[in-house]
């Protein structure tokens, strides 16, 4: 005996205002509002991998459109700076005067929010005792001159000398510019000028290895790791806290609540040449 063919159904989904509903035989079996379903095709999106490595030291990263937020750490190390000398004529720019000091760094974190590849303002650097393990992770404050509470950022950090076009190279480049720039561009007072004292001013007092820079020097050379043991301050904001704080200013996530806010999606896509790497996404 044949098998007797399911008759066929006529199942369409609809979208009338904010809401989609799935008609069977013209009846509706499900509804939902537009943003809800929007959310669930995100959840099941397929994102394939990078057409480029992952640069190094990139723990996490967040796309949305063409804004990225990557969070990078650099392990504990000793670093060759150059730093702001007392008597330096100028604090910052033309005239500032440095000398070449070996100091100790715990975890060392950098989050940096991108549009279109290139800088976006929000940038800012803490400390660590220990490797990222979620986004969950606490950060901790740092000691450093070029970093200070500004821009409405807890731990704003300096890249003016950056003014390159960061769009035309890749995503490594961006990455090993970035921490180029902080242990080798040198530590001024530049933050000094914004909205408050750097954490280098802040912090002095939180351990008397780290209370002046002979000091730091001198700790160093005994033991390159004391900055693990060093009880520095909470920034009283998880890694992923920072992240979605930097995402929502430069890129607030808007999906489609109507039919009529879906419609423009429906035109031609505009294609963006946006780096491989920026096909990443964590929600």
């Amino acid at each position: 005996m044949r098998a007797r063919k399911a008759p066929a159904m006529d199942l369409r989904i609809e979208i009338e205002g904010e809401r989609v509903t799935c008609k069977q035989d013209g009846k509706g079996a499900l509804s939902m509002l537009l943003r809800d379903l929007l959310m669930n095709l995100l959840d099941h999106a397929d994102f394939r991998p990078p057409g480029e490595p992952i640069p190094e030291t990139v723990r996490f990263a967040w796309r949305r459109g063409d804004a990225v937020v990557l969070a990078l750490e650099q392990k504990p190390a000793m670093h060759t700076v150059r730093w702001l000398t007392d008597d330096s004529p100028a604090p910052f720019g033309k005239g500032a005067t440095y000398r070449e000091v070996r100091l100790a760094f715990p975890f060392v974190l950098v989050i940096v929010a991108f549009r279109g590849g290139n800088f976006t303002g929000q940038q800012q650097c803490f400390y660590r005792r220990a490797p990222l393990a979620s986004l969950e992770d606490e950060l901790l404050l740092p000691n450093l001159l070029n970093v200070a509470r500004a821009y409405g950022q807890t731990c704003w950090l300096c890249l003016a000398n950056l003014r390159k076009n960061f769009a035309a190279i890749s995503w490594n480049e961006r990455v090993r510019a970035i921490w180029s720039h902080l242990f080798d561009a040198g530590f001024n007072a530049s933050s000094e000028f914004h909205e408050g004292m750097s954490y280098w001013q802040a912090m002095r007092s939180v351990d008397r290895r780290v209370g002046s820079l002979s000091a730091w020097e001198a700790e160093t050379r005994k033991d390159p790791f004391f900055p693990l043991k060093v009880e520095w301050r909470t920034a009283g904001k998880t890694v992923g806290e920072v992240m979605e704080e930097m995402m929502d200013r430069i890129s607030p996530l808007k999906l489609p609540s109507s039919a009529f806010e879906l419609l423009p999606l429906m035109n031609p896509p505009v294609r963006r040449n946006a780096a491989p790497f920026s096909s990443w996404l964590i929600r």
